[in-house]
């Protein structure tokens, strides 16, 4: 259980790259559906929160995989040997657990649009959203709410940071394999308009939901580990104008991603030495170069202008950003938890919406404990909680109308209204 909780924060943000089983079926809306029985095939691995590490997911979830409203679900087109495109139908079976009756799930009517063929892992702005390909291409999207594209673009590959801005968007591209990392602005239109190459080296992260790019007021941040110093990092501010590092603050642990609030940048650390193996440290880093460390935060944290919000094994916890604990929500409710909650990780807070990942350990098998995710929606008004059991999607963001996820079985991104 133990090693299970240190990989919490893996699950939300680490690329998964693993195939659906072929026993898994297509959630519809509103469908009662079972839940088929636990399997050695069913095995999900987290990966650890260690930039550069491998990761894989392996499931036998259902998968929404296209918007629909029959009790037949009919599955994303994917591309054959020639190009061509087509498309399956097919109808969820249910599944009798040999040990006794099936256990049901009521699944909330959700809508899924198909956006992007290939799975983005980061996003930015809000609205109209930025997303960037991690891995190699470099493929760049604007997407609207209702899962419109409305513009492409590329960069160097191995991108490790995406910034929204009022007329495009910043990107970073890490130095892997080789040469300088650059930061690269594009327009509206998705073509690069401004190069600048920095003076550090920018660790190679192809982690989902993790940015080492954050802008704060008109101060762009960058968050890297330091290749010249195992286990320590550092944040750097470039003026966006001309591309100079104006401060440079040395970080005791290793970053893993930066946000901006409030005008700062606000970098999350593990390993940083007096802390638990379990702990991520969320650090203040304003322009003059002062460290203030906020809290210490289960999971992986959200910095948003009403506090710090991180998962935890008995819910959701808020804090303030004096680090006072403020309160603890519970995830449960229709659809979200299906067996003993061991974590929960925020992926997107709003004024009115809570989107997030609850982690539940299933049955063991010869391939160890399996790891039962499903996307849970809070209603802050309210407290209402329902929840979707995701299959091979990930949840990357939200807002109030809906989510973002990427399909991690067959490629893709997804835009959930519901």
């Amino acid at each position: 259980m133990l090693a299970a909780v240190a990989v919490l924060a893996g699950f939300a943000i680490a690329l998964a790259v693993g195939n659906s089983s072929p026993d898994s079926s297509t959630r519809v809306k509103g469908e009662r559906v079972t839940k088929p029985p636990a399997s050695d095939g069913g095995a999900r691995s987290t990966p650890s929160t260690t930039r550069g590490a491998s990761s894989a997911t392996t499931t036998t979830s259902p998968v929404v995989a296209s918007t629909t409203t029959s009790t037949t679900a009919t599955s994303a087109p994917r591309s054959n040997a020639t190009g061509r495109t087509s498309t399956t139908t097919t109808t969820p079976p249910t599944t009798t657990s040999p040990a006794g009756p099936p256990a049901t799930e009521l699944v909330p009517p959700v809508s899924a649009t198909r956006a992007l063929p290939w799975s983005p892992g980061i996003l930015a702005g809000t609205g109209n959203v930025w997303v960037a390909d991690v891995r190699e291409p470099g493929r760049l999207a604007r997407v609207d709410a209702n899962g419109v594209v409305l513009t492409t673009g590329a960069v160097a590959r191995y991108v490790s940071g995406l910034a929204a801005t009022s007329d495009g968007a910043w990107v970073l591209r890490s130095s892997c394999p080789s040469g300088p990392a650059t930061l690269v602005h594009v327009g509206a239109s998705g073509t690069a308009d401004t190069t600048f190459t920095l003076p550090d080296a920018i660790a190679c992260d192809l982690d989902v939901g993790r940015s080492s790019l954050a802008l704060a007021g008109n101060t762009l941040w960058i968050a890297s580990p330091d290749p010249t110093q195992p286990g320590r990092g550092f944040a750097a501010a470039v003026d966006p104008s001309t591309g100079q590092v104006v401060t440079r603050v040395a970080l005791a642990g290793v970053p893993q991603d930066v946000q901006a609030q409030g005008g700062r940048a606000w970098v999350t650390l593990v390993g940083v030495p007096g802390t638990g193996s379990q702990d991520a440290v969320v650090q203040a880093v304003d322009g003059s170069g002062a460290r203030v460390v906020i809290t210490y935060a289960f999971g992986f944290p959200l910095v948003r202008d009403d506090g710090v919000w991180s998962g935890g094994a008995t819910g959701l916890r808020q804090y303030a950003l004096t680090g006072a604990l403020a309160r603890t929500l519970p995830v449960d409710g229709a659809g979200c938890g299906r067996g003993a909650l061991f974590g929960f990780v925020p992926s997107a807070v709003t004024p009115s919406t809570i989107w997030g990942t609850r982690l539940d350990v299933g049955p063991s098998g010869p391939g160890g404990a399996t790891t039962l995710p499903s996307v849970c929606r809070i209603a802050r008004s309210t407290g209402a909680v329902t929840g979707w059991d995701p299959g091979t999607l990930q949840l990357l963001a939200g807002d109030d109308a809906g989510a973002w996820l990427v399909d991690t079985g067959l490629g893709g991104f997804v835009r959930w209204t519901a």
